[in-house]
C-alpha cells in the first residue's frame, strides 16, 4: 500500500478527478467534504466535516503524508449573494 492522502473538497470537480487518479495508482484516500461522493474502492474513506471534532480531524491529518486542499465555495452566484460567508469559508476556515 502506498501513502495515505487527504483531499479536502474531494467530491467537487477537481477533487473527484484527483481521487480517481490516486485510487487508480493504489493510494489510500481520505476525502473530507460536505457532499458525499461514492467512490467504490476499498482504499477510499469519506468524512463529513460537520461531524468531525478537532481531535478526529487531527488524527486524520496525522495519518497522511500529503494533503490536497480543494474545499471552497466555488459558485460565483452564491459568492456574490454571501460575500462575507464566502470569505470566511474560503480563506479563514
Amino acid at each position: 500500500m502506498k501513502n495515505t492522502i487527504l483531499v479536502t473538497g474531494g467530491s467537487g470537480f477537481l477533487g473527484s478527478h484527483l481521487i480517481d487518479l490516486l485510487l487508480d495508482k493504489k493510494y489510500k484516500v481520505l476525502n473530507i467534504d460536505k457532499k458525499q461522493h461514492k467512490f467504490l474502492n476499498k482504499n477510499y474513506s469519506y468524512y463529513n466535516p460537520d461531524k468531525l471534532n478537532n481531535k478526529t480531524l487531527q488524527n486524520l491529518i496525522n495519518k497522511c503524508q500529503t494533503i490536497f486542499h480543494f474545499a471552497a465555495q466555488s459558485d460565483i452566484e452564491v459568492s456574490k449573494r454571501n460575500p462575507k460567508e464566502t470569505l470566511l469559508n474560503n480563506i479563514f476556515n
